[in-house]
């Protein structure tokens, strides 16, 4: 698969994975520029609602301190990634043009289907996943059609990340566990296999949110990736 080609089939299938429905941006002001107090941790909406704001802009590459650079890079296996380079961003960071790539195609991807921009999506209130307080599930929607969808943020060490994992992880799971298994011993498969192991809990929540929902093959695979 050439990579334009696979960056729109990961394009489309995050975009369907999600109802889109429209998104209210947050002004930077001037004052707050010109603070020299340190910022303070942003909040999981306010993670969500920065991501949007940086899509809808078109600042692809400053979406990186709102999501997983682990789950990112575990994504791009379905535009044909190579192991050796998934786990090279995983050891490393994710570069700049792969970020711009993805968040790109994405964007497109929800301009094309939707007929408005990315960055027109409106962004609710967190509601709590579980009793821990590691994750919250936040509606979504884009436009006039009142369809509802949820994106889900996780807190970290290093604060609230969109966590895309638990958000698309029933689109693409199927897909995922394949990839995983076909996957040559060696060190690029050991390094894939401890990022899947380190996501359980967001495989979980996904399989969770995906109850009654999603057909019995994605469950099934959900619970085959929660359980690596």
């Amino acid at each position: 698969m050439s990579r334009a080609r696979g960056l729109v089939a990961v394009a489309t299938v995050l975009c369907t994975a999600i109802l889109v429905g429209a998104c209210g941006s947050t002004a930077v002001t001037e004052s707050s520029l010109a603070s020299t107090n340190p910022p303070e941790p942003l909040g999981s909406a306010e993670v969500l609602r920065a991501l949007v704001d940086a899509l809808g802009e078109g600042d692809f590459a400053g979406t990186e301190p709102y999501v997983d650079g682990d789950q990112l890079a575990l994504l791009t296996f379905i535009d044909g990634t190579s192991p050796d380079r998934v786990a090279s961003m995983v050891q490393g960071r994710v570069p700049s043009e792969v970020l711009e790539s993805f968040w790109r195609a994405f964007s497109e991807s929800v301009a094309d289907m939707s007929g408005q921009s990315i960055g027109r999506l409106e962004v609710g209130e967190p509601k709590p996943i579980g009793d821990e307080g590691e994750f919250v599930s936040i509606d979504t929607s884009l436009g006039a059609s009142g369809r509802v969808s949820p994106w889900v943020i996780r807190s970290t060490g290093e604060g609230w990340k969109v966590d895309l994992l638990a958000t698309f992880g029933g689109a693409l799971a199927p897909n995922l566990w394949e990839w995983i298994e076909s996957l040559p011993e060696g060190d690029a498969r050991s390094i894939v296999v401890d990022v899947v192991a380190a996501n359980q809990a967001s495989f979980a929540v996904a399989r969770q949110l995906g109850e009654g929902r999603l057909p019995d093959v994605a469950i099934e695979a959900l619970q085959q990736l929660e359980n690596r």
